[in-house]
């Protein structure tokens, strides 16, 4: 009998628990509890039209923003000449059209229990004709994502709202500014770009006398050819920046931005494809059809970098953009930070033979010169058609004028074209009086000639110099393949 009487007093006190916890839910008014089948109905507290607005109001406390509304367009009453973005003030004010209330609490004990005693947090409207509706919102409830809010002067009733209401009326006054974008830049119109720093000046430059179509000037006035790969990678960073952040309309403050004395300047040259405007309204006025013409310019891009903000993001100041923004750090960086290391190009000398006018190679004091030639060669009957009248040709190699096996030069070649380096040295280091092999490349349309020797190095690398004043540490293993196939192509030559 104990037993049961024990069994029947535990099930007694749980029943008790769960009926005091279902008596708090239902009618607990405070911030943790609703979620009861009456608490989900809503209704409507407040219809609020655009239209019918002369002036609002809102956000925290401390730091109020009025904007008032004149023939339809919205201006800030501090500063009437502040660019207000119509469309981005007119949404928010769309959310006043309907507030729902998602709980009614009657008569409330304690308004401080709702963050409503100092509310921080305001939103009050005056109509066109006068009347005031103000929104004193208070303390969030995170159970159902609401805040709690009394209207006017009524703070008998207070209701439980989506919090969004709030979160949106606390954006500050550049959110509601109309902002420019980043100018719109393409990485292949580029043709010059350079940073500015006390200390020194960075550049790329296309260049059509580089043999990569761009040199590169460190920061220390040394200019190299500069590998097109790096240089597009560089301009994809610059085309893609974005601004952050809109600070300040106006531009009579650079000072307290760093943008009077900037710590960089970037400027960018490119060219920019436009509609003719005359030849447009030329055949408007003909009222024919014509096709468009169509015009390059050239263009600039300057950015101004200034302090960093807060977040650690840049002030920034670009030409043509009225105004003061932010750009992160992290994108800027990746500019500002660079040097000429990754622009120097890793191969020893990539260049294709079809671009030589010939080549020399000097191996045991001989030289040997190589040239391509385009020959008539006969073709079958079975190759001609009635109709074919040209006389076929074929790409012939000969050195010192004697016919070459195709395949060996060009198994040489590439290896010689494709040959990259390890390491990039910065000054001439000692070497042997002869190098084991050399290389001179004619370019075909300049003339200009590149010679590139072959030291032995140490026991994993040979030493590349050019009359560039380049000196790459090349894998001894690559150079070993390429002398292989020279030997090979020398030995088959004198058969």
């Amino acid at each position: 009998m104990r037993g049961k009487k024990g069994i029947t007093l535990i099930a007694g006190i749980v029943l008790l628990v769960l009926l005091v916890l279902l008596y708090l839910m239902l009618h607990s008014g405070n911030k943790d509890g609703e979620d009861t089948e009456e608490e989900v109905k809503t209704s409507s507290v407040a219809a609020l039209e655009e239209a019918d607005m002369a002036s609002v109001s809102f956000g925290a406390k401390d730091n109020m923003l009025t904007f008032i509304q004149e023939d339809n367009i919205w201006y800030l009453e501090a500063d009437k000449n502040f660019p207000v973005d119509q469309p981005s003030l007119s949404d928010l004010l769309s959310k006043l059209s309907d507030v729902q209330a998602l709980r009614t609490i009657e008569e409330p004990e304690n308004l401080g229990e709702y963050g409503l005693e100092d509310p921080q947090t305001s939103i009050i409207v005056t109509g066109t004709d006068g009347e005031k509706t103000s929104f004193y919102i208070g303390d969030d409830n995170t159970v159902v994502s609401g805040c709690y809010m009394y209207l006017n002067d009524a703070s008998d009733r207070v209701y439980l709202i989506d919090s969004e209401l709030k979160t949106s009326f606390l954006c500050g006054l550049y959110d509601l500014a109309e902002k420019a974008s980043f100018p719109a830049i393409t990485s292949s119109s580029i043709t010059k770009y350079r940073i500015d720093k006390e200390d020194g000046q960075f550049v790329l430059n296309e260049d059509s006398n580089s043999k990569t179509g761009w040199t590169v000037t460190g920061w220390d006035g040394t200019t190299k050819p500069a590998a097109s790969d790096a240089v597009s990678n560089t301009f994809t960073k610059l085309s893609s920046l974005s601004f952050t952040s809109y600070v300040n309309y106006k531009e009579d403050s650079l000072e307290q931005y760093g943008l009077t004395n900037p710590t960089a300047v970037i400027t960018a040259d490119y060219t920019e494809t436009v509609q003719d405007e005359s030849s447009e309204e030329s055949s408007e006025d003909s009222g024919t059809s014509g096709d468009s013409q169509e015009t390059t310019v050239d263009r600039q891009l300057v950015i101004s970098v200034g302090k960093k903000d807060e977040s650690g993001n840049y002030y920034v100041k670009t030409e043509g953009v009225q105004g003061i923004y932010t750009i992160s750090a992290e994108e800027l960086n990746t500019l500002l930070d660079d040097d000429i290391t990754p622009y120097l190009d890793t191969y020893v000398n990539k260049v294709s033979f079809a671009d030589l006018s010939k080549l020399e190679v000097v191996k045991d004091q001989t030289v040997y010169t190589v040239v391509s030639k385009s020959v008539e060669v006969e073709s079958s009957e079975e190759d001609n058609t009635e109709d074919e009248e040209e006389q076929k040709t074929e790409l012939k190699y000969y050195m010192n004028d004697q016919e070459i096996d195709s395949a060996e030069f060009l198994a040489f070649y590439e290896k010689v074209s494709g040959m990259e380096s390890n390491s990039r040295l910065d000054s001439m280091p000692e070497v042997a009086s002869e190098p084991e092999l050399t290389i001179k490349f004619y370019d075909k349309d300049s003339g200009e000639e590149t010679d590139v020797a072959y030291y032995a190095y140490d026991s994993n690398f040979y030493l590349t110099i050019d009359n560039h004043n380049n000196y790459l540490l090349v894998n001894k293993m690559d150079v070993r393949e390429m002398l292989e196939k020279l030997d090979n192509l020398l030995t088959d030559t004198q058969k």
